[in-house]
């Protein structure tokens, strides 16, 4: 016998709320895991410690992962290895403010000829960078401390979620609150959950329009 099960719309509101959190808390743990992977590879070749990195995990996934498939897609010759020591070179340039590990970075690429892929890398950065600071200050969030500003590209891979979120028209603020304090208790991103909230919501009545 088929069984039809009738919901309401605060149902209906509810399981897309929790569907969507869901899949953007799945997304940040894939991008932490994805920046600790590269990490302690370098980390191994280098010898070299990148453990005060990890704090940053979910915001160097975020940021790093299209310029990780840049790379992988000009060049799939590449080991595992030799993206992880191109990614992590890059990795060095906005967060830690390390000059000796920028160095040894260097030296090491250089090493292995790949140093002229790690300039390609960094110019596509750069120009992701400039994107994503344009966009943030076109919702109007001014931030000017390099470390600050790169502790929201977490939320690049999450754009084209909270552009169907949007598009649902079922979220209001209360939900956005709601998970934006999941997102902000699951990672170690240094955004609070009120910023987060802002951010979230900003972003929601952005692709709304």
């Amino acid at each position: 016998m088929k069984i039809q099960i009738i919901i309401n719309e605060n149902q209906k509101k509810y399981l897309l709320k929790e569907s969507l959190s869901n899949i953007m808390l799945d997304k940040i743990k894939e991008m932490t895991d994805f920046s600790k992977k590269v990490l302690k590879e370098s980390s191994k070749q280098i010898k070299i410690n990148l453990e005060f990195l990890f704090g940053w995990g979910a915001a160097i996934g975020g940021f790093m992962g299209p310029i990780n498939e840049f790379v992988k897609s000009k060049h799939p010759e590449l080991s595992d290895l030799e993206l992880s020591l191109i990614i992590t070179a890059i990795i060095s340039l906005y967060w830690g403010d390390n000059k000796e590990l920028i160095r040894l970075m260097i030296k090491e690429l250089k090493s292995r000829n790949l140093y002229s892929i790690f300039k390609e890398a960094k110019d596509k950065s750069s120009q992701l960078y400039n994107t994503f600071i344009k966009f943030i200050e076109s919702l109007n969030i001014h931030i000017h401390k390099l470390t600050n500003i790169m502790s929201y590209t977490f939320i690049i891979p999450l754009l084209p979620i909270l552009w169907d979120i949007a598009k649902s028209g079922h979220y209001d603020m209360a939900q956005t609150k709601e998970v934006a304090i999941r997102i902000a208790g699951f990672t170690t991103i240094t955004v609070s959950g009120i910023i987060m909230k802002n951010l979230l919501w900003k972003l929601i009545k952005r692709f709304s329009n």
